[in-house]
């Protein structure tokens, strides 16, 4: 995973096994994560959302 704080949030961008595309996560301001870590995502469904890769139209 890689890292970004921004004041008010960060940005996790991670890898998935099995995906050719990375994702990118929303954190509380207060988390952080070194390079390389291994990460677990969980999420209500409620938050997800989802984008084409191609038009970068939202999905969900």
């Amino acid at each position: 995973a890689y890292f970004e704080h921004l004041l008010e949030f960060g940005l996790a961008t991670s890898t998935v096994a099995g995906i050719e595309e990375g994702i990118v996560v929303q954190t509380p301001a207060e988390q952080s994560y070194e390079p390389e870590q291994q990460v677990t995502v969980t999420a209500a469904a409620e938050r997800v959302y989802l984008f084409d890769t191609d038009s970068g139209e939202r999905l969900r």
